[in-house]
């Protein structure tokens, strides 16, 4: 995101992208061994892209979306039973045991940071209502939204944020 940083981390985006999928390749595995079948959707967000924030290509120069499809090329030429879902638009729609998803990033929920008192949840819970109605203009309902970008765990009534890590 910032060249200055891009030039003094401890490595290139390519190089961490390539360690990553080895990771990643070595725990599928290792769900795949417990679990007859594995679904895995994915939303590319503002961290893996390769130019500033723009609509057309947004995925195909995403370093997330990159890794996903790298990913999905190496299982499924050996496991049909493992299944990905990677969107060249911004979010995953799905539904699972009966509940309505949309995974995104949460990058692009048309909302700005929180503030000292509450955090996080005032701008997520209303870009998470915006979201959903725009799912629910298109005759998709939603049960759940997941996202990210935040990287605060945050459990609410209609999403979740994952506690994803910053870094170091």
């Amino acid at each position: 995101i910032h060249e200055e940083l891009a030039q003094s981390n401890d490595g290139y985006t390519m190089e961490h992208v390539f360690d990553l999928f080895d990771h990643l390749v070595a725990a599928i595995t290792k769900l795949r061994n417990h679990f007859d079948r594995i679904f895995i959707p994915t939303a590319y967000g503002n961290h893996g892209r390769t130019t500033k924030y723009r609509h057309k290509g947004a995925a195909q120069t995403n370093f997330d979306w990159l890794l996903y499809t790298m990913l999905e090329k190496h299982f499924t030429h050996t496991d049909k039973k493992i299944q990905f879902m990677i969107p060249t638009d911004y979010d995953s729609y799905y539904k699972l045991a009966g509940w309505y998803y949309v995974l995104t990033h949460g990058d692009r929920l048309g909302v700005r940071g929180g503030d000292g008192q509450i955090g996080l949840v005032g701008p997520v819970t209303r870009g998470t209502k915006k979201l959903m109605a725009q799912y629910q203009q298109l005759s998709l309902p939603v049960d759940y939204v997941l996202m990210g970008h935040w990287h605060t765990y945050t459990p609410m009534r209609r999403f979740i944020v994952n506690g994803s890590g910053k870094g170091y």
